[in-house]
């Protein structure tokens, strides 16, 4: 028999192993006790344990090879926890951020796009007004925002995740200029209102 079964799975993550067992004549394999996750299933003449994992949770059971000749090889039990698929999360941000400054678009892109859940926005560790808890459409959450203090700001996009994808955060730097200039104010309004467009669908 080889080395256990990995113990650990992901959503959606393909997973496989080989049960081994010698004899004569040529053993057969089954599940004997419990269950195996959802989505795999144990191949009885080759031993592969395979499947991608469906649900989120432990399963724990047992396998047996035998070939009508006791004693049968049992395993001892097995727990495999299938956890939540991993995600990723990529920020940006458009590149007029100055101090009074309307129209600081934040794009939060979490991969894979097929990802349901929100994305939430912090300054460092202070969430930012209004960018609590955006919805993600097609993999991507936006917030708009402006900043009352110059300098670098860390700015930190954190994924929800749910019961089918992990939590996942990632963080920036952001430089804010003391004084906007007159383009910088028009540019950010301009921003503004093509974020407004697009978000309606105009």
């Amino acid at each position: 028999r080889k080395h256990a079964p990995d113990q650990c799975g992901h959503r959606h993550t393909p997973y496989t192993y080989t049960f081994t067992a010698t004899g004569y004549p040529t053993p057969t394999f089954t599940v004997h006790t419990g269950t195996l996750p959802a989505g795999f299933t144990l191949n009885p003449t080759t031993g592969v344990l395979a499947g991608t994992p469906t649900t989120t949770g432990p399963s724990t059971f047992t396998v047996t090879a035998t070939n009508e000749v006791n004693p049968d090889a049992i395993t001892p039990p097995i727990t495999i926890t299938v956890n939540a698929a991993a995600t990723t999360v990529a920020l940006t941000t458009t590149p007029n951020a100055g101090v009074g400054v309307v129209g600081v678009v934040l794009f939060a892109a979490v991969a894979p796009s097929t990802a349901g859940g929100t994305v939430s926005f912090s300054d460092a560790t202070t969430p930012i007004a209004g960018c609590d808890s955006r919805p993600l459409n097609s993999g991507t959450a936006t917030c708009v925002t402006s900043f009352t203090t110059a300098g670098t700001h860390t700015i930190t996009a954190t994924y929800s995740g749910n019961s089918t994808y992990a939590t996942s955060t990632t963080s920036i730097p952001l430089y804010v200029t003391p004084t906007p200039d007159f383009f910088q104010i028009v540019f950010g309004y301009l921003i503004q209102l093509a974020y407004f467009f697009h978000l309606f669908g105009l």
